[in-house]
């Protein structure tokens, strides 16, 4: 989780290299420049600072995150399958 205070995950306490970023969120995948405040330039966006800080995958929605008001749905579901996906014994890496 990144603290509030720290953008883009800059935050110095905590190490994401080798690490798999993903969420259900709305944009989150959108490459829109400047979205990081962080970035000297502010010539990154979210995707390419996560790369930036080691993030071996980035995995978002490039628009809307779906989700159902009862129950799981959409992407709720699919970041539900990819999380037991991933941490399965029998998942291969």
């Amino acid at each position: 989780m990144i603290r509030r205070g720290y953008a883009c995950g800059s935050d110095p306490g905590i190490d994401l290299a080798g690490a798999v970023v993903y969420g259900a969120g709305c944009h989150g995948g959108l490459p829109v420049a400047g979205s990081c405040i962080d970035d000297a330039d502010h010539s990154l966006d979210l995707p390419q600072t996560m790369m930036a800080r080691g993030v071996v995958a980035y995995v978002a929605n490039t628009g809307y995150g779906w989700g159902l008001t009862h129950g799981l749905g959409l992407s709720e579901r699919l970041v539900r399958i990819l999380t037991e996906e991933m941490t399965s014994p029998t998942s291969k890496g």
